[in-house]
């Protein structure tokens, strides 16, 4: 069994807090092996595919119509903390190495010129800068605060101690 498959089927990918553990174990083994070598990073690449792409970008293992809205957020939010730590851990190894991010792009259109539309794409789209939001200025912006308020019921927030 390939070790991702091991992360996968045995803690759910990272709908479990342990998988940031084992990331940043990985993570600190690239990067002394790569030691004044490389200088430039991405912790993880299109790390908003976790949504749609649940077992290939964030190893989640139980399938998607088994998942609340609650437990896809969960996974999320630990992919964050781990890019965030990803990010401390790179520079306290390296001072030179620099951190980017990288969202995939999907373009949203709507369905009809009605502004109602309009509202819905714009509510898409947000939920995709959510990720560059958190990475770039360290925090949850206050439109993502106010919909998992409006859509989801508790939500356990955990930040990079």
């Amino acid at each position: 069994m390939e070790e991702k498959d091991c992360f996968s089927i045995r803690y759910d990918g990272f709908r479990s807090r342990k998988v940031i553990d084992f990331y940043l174990n990985y993570c600190k083994t690239v990067f002394q092996g790569y030691k004044g070598k490389v200088h430039y990073w991405l912790a993880f690449n299109e790390i908003n595919s976790v949504l749609n792409h649940l077992l290939l970008s964030g190893g989640i293992w139980t399938p998607n119509e088994k998942l609340t809205l609650e437990d896809k957020l969960q996974a999320v939010h630990h992919e964050l903390v781990a890019s965030a730590a990803t990010t401390r851990l790179a520079h306290e190894m390296d001072q030179e190495n620099k951190i980017g991010c990288m969202i995939a792009s999907v373009p949203y259109y709507p369905a009809t010129p009605n502004p109602d539309d309009m509202i819905k794409v714009m509510l898409k789209e947000q939920c995709g800068y959510l990720f560059t939001d958190v990475q770039v200025r360290g925090y949850y912006p206050s439109y993502i605060k106010r919909w998992i308020r409006e859509n989801s019921g508790a939500y356990e927030y955990q930040t990079v101690s």
